[in-house]
């Protein structure tokens, strides 16, 4: 998932930091260790060793608790430690009135975008982007089988390009802000996307990825 604002932007040549968001709140990373009494962690990728004033420390056992990030340097703090991977973010749930589009790059797998279609839930709009299929029937009469009250959109290559080139003719086509890959065959949980979505409310983060899971066989 991706924010295509954020994408087109140019990098920040600058000294700037960016503030974490008013309500997120940070959890530590599993891999991250609290030594000398709280006050060094080390962790992240690269390793890092962090070491504290008493003020950070304290305000690392906070945020640990559930508290939410402060502003001014406590703010400045956090940002550091998701910026070096000691920890990760807890956004507040919601898309905060975000619209998204799908798009969903498929190729001979008419069944697999019809399951895929059948969790999508509440969106936008969806874009289904035929990879020079041979059986363009299939996919199409799949297509049709998209979300009710979701407005479909079927592109089509004459011939395969591949998945990548796929996905960039469907998000060329969207019209929403943010965007949203699934690929024909994914299920989707319900909900799936709220949580994805909360993460683009950070000025430093333009995409998002899931953890993916095998289905069972």
């Amino acid at each position: 998932m991706t924010s295509r604002n954020r994408q087109e932007k140019a990098p920040s040549t600058g000294a700037e930091v960016l503030a974490v968001p008013e309500g997120f709140g940070l959890v530590l990373d599993p891999g991250t260790r609290r030594v000398d009494g709280g006050a060094v962690l080390i962790g992240g990728s690269p390793l890092t060793v962090l070491r504290l004033s008493g003020a950070g420390a304290r305000l690392v056992d906070e945020l640990v608790a559930g508290a939410p990030v402060p502003g001014g340097a406590g703010n400045r703090l956090a940002r550091r430690m998701l910026d070096l991977g000691l920890v990760h973010p807890r956004p507040p749930a919601g898309r905060q009135g975000r619209e998204v589009t799908v798009v969903i790059p498929v190729r001979d797998d008419a069944a697999g975008l019809a399951a895929t279609l059948a969790r999508v839930g509440p969106v936008a709009n969806v874009v289904v982007v035929d990879d020079g299929s041979v059986d363009a029937r299939a996919v199409s009469r799949a297509a049709a089988l998209g979300p009710q009250h979701v407005q479909t959109v079927l592109l089509r290559l004459e011939r395969s390009a591949g998945p990548g080139v796929a996905r960039q003719v469907g998000w060329k086509a969207a019209t929403t802000d943010v965007i949203a890959f699934l690929d024909a065959g994914c299920r989707p949980e319900p909900g799936w996307l709220d949580p994805l979505v909360a993460h683009l409310a950070d000025p430093g983060v333009a995409a998002v990825a899931p953890r993916v899971t095998a289905v069972a066989a």
